[in-house]
């Protein structure tokens, strides 16, 4: 959060090009992807936090217990290392200060590297990710839990999207839990990064059910970039945030 509130301060202070920074469609585009990707993994945390702490209270039952594992694993992994590519977006909306010791994004980038090691390397979280699916079953847990979340969404237009990409996503977890183990452990970082971004669509679309239009804008360009569905000369969605 800090990385993209440094960011958003320094475009709306920098001049370039006789207008602020801000002023710029691709610097907005920059600024409102970050923005929307921090909201919903933001609140896709606290959605696992609500999780753990049945856990830690022993209310929880065993289906809810390897969903929490598998939850931490797949999170762990796309929130740390999403910390080092907003330190990367931070660093270049900076431009030359934005490396130097005079400014702060250096230190949040230090910080942020540190994640992938301490918070579990994503090689360990993946042979974690491969435990729990080869053990208990979690993915099809995982599956049926998104579904049900999802048939409680009635009001998205957005919802279709979601629907179709859990659908890929459960016939990809069907054709992995038939391979090898060694081609399990080969394939599991990028199938773990898959069912997080997937868990975050489905926050995504329950925070633009409850919170007004300026979530389910950001629900949208979420989506949008997260699936790579936008083409060519289509709105600018990003744009929107910053009328």
């Amino acid at each position: 959060m800090n990385l993209s509130n440094e960011a958003s301060d320094y475009a709306h202070q920098r001049d370039a090009f006789g207008h602020k920074l801000i002023a710029f469609p691709m610097v907005q585009d920059t600024l409102g992807k970050l923005t929307a990707k921090m909201e919903v993994e933001l609140a896709t945390v606290f959605d696992l936090i609500t999780l753990y702490d049945r856990v830690v209270a022993k209310e929880a039952c065993e289906e809810e217990l390897i969903l929490n594992r598998l939850f931490i694993a797949i999170m762990k992994k796309e929130s740390a290392e999403q910390a080092i590519y907003f330190s990367h977006e931070a660093i270049e909306m900076h431009g030359g200060n934005g490396y130097i010791e005079d400014f702060v994004t250096p230190r949040l980038l230090r910080d942020a590297q540190v994640l992938t090691v301490w918070e579990g390397t994503a090689n360990i979280l993946g042979l974690e990710f491969v435990r729990l699916v080869r053990k208990f079953n979690a993915h099809t847990l995982f599956i049926s839990s998104m579904k049900l979340r999802l048939e409680k969404v009635s009001k998205s237009t957005l919802k279709p999207i979601v629907v179709k990409v859990l659908d890929e996503l459960q016939i990809d977890l069907n054709i992995f839990t038939s391979l090898e183990e060694d081609m399990q452990k080969f394939e599991a970082k990028a199938m773990a990064q898959r069912m997080a971004v997937v868990y975050e669509s489905v926050i995504a679309l329950e925070m633009a059910e409850v919170t007004g239009e300026h979530m389910a804008l950001l629900a949208d360009i979420y989506l949008e970039t997260s699936w790579g569905l936008r083409k060519l000369g289509d709105p600018m969605k990003t744009c929107q945030l910053f009328k």
